[in-house]
This record gives C-alpha cells, structure tokens and sequence, in this order.
C-alpha cells in the first residue's frame, strides 16, 4: 500500500503508517475502552485501556512485520520498508528470495513472531489471573495479557 507517513527507521527500512490505521485506531481504542465502563473503571483508565489496547495490537503487528525483515536478511534480501495499514502491515523487499528454503523462512518468520509473542501473552495472563478478580489494577492487566 503506497502512501503513510514515515514515523520511524529501525536498522535503516522506513516504518509508516497510512492513515488508515490511524482512523481504525480510534475505532478500535473506542471499542476496547468500552470493556471497562468509565462509571466503575474512571475515564482515566478507560482511556488509557484503548489507548493501551492499540499501541499493543499496533506493536505486535510491527513486529510481525520485523520477523519477515528479520529473515529476509537471513537469506540475503534487502527489506525496502515496512507500511502499517488499518487491517494490518506489509514488509516490501527489493527482491524475492533465491531459493524455496528462504520463501519458506522469509513466509514463516512474521507468523512465528506473532506465536512467540501470543505464548508470551498468554504465559502472563495465566500467571495473573489468580489476581484479576481482587483489584481494578489487577483486572485492567489481566485483560490487556
């Protein structure tokens, strides 16, 4: 997807984000804060759970797309950038992989990032979820595991 604005560069491929994303994320930030009722919860942490909500999908996306960069090193590609989008990211590479092998690894290593990254959640929410029930705190980290 062409177009977005550049909001970063790690180890030299641009990061953008098209505009897009930045509409969902308001959408998407109204509809997660609509989880903890600002009348039990208060506005401030309501506000802050969507806010928090977006920046870790939006994250998890990014790194998604950082494992496909991550490996098109690997087999000797040059990523020429990564887009942020509203339903998701896209790395570019100047070129395709020689190989089957390095499709394989180049096709394998976003969705294997986003698995760590799920068991990792996951892990945590499980070590957390004895405490959930006893303060708002507690609830409000639980939920974003």
């Amino acid at each position: 997807m062409s177009g977005g604005l550049r909001i970063a560069s790690i180890r030299g491929v641009p990061i953008t984000i098209h505009s897009t994303a930045l509409i969902l994320a308001a959408v998407y930030a109204w509809l997660w804060a609509g989880v903890f009722p600002p009348e039990q919860f208060g506005v401030g942490t309501t506000i802050a759970v969507g806010t928090a909500a977006v920046l870790g999908v939006s994250i998890s996306i990014l790194l998604h797309e950082l494992g496909h960069v991550v490996a098109g090193r690997v087999v000797g590609i040059r990523a020429v950038d990564v887009s942020l989008w509203g339903l998701g990211g896209m790395a570019r590479f100047a070129s395709l992989p020689k190989s089957g092998g390095g499709e394989v690894l180049l096709s394998a290593a976003g969705p294997a990032v986003s698995l760590a990254l799920g068991f990792l959640l996951y892990a945590g929410s499980w070590v957390t979820e004895p405490q959930a029930p006893t303060t708002r705190a507690a609830a409000v980290v639980w939920y974003m595991l």
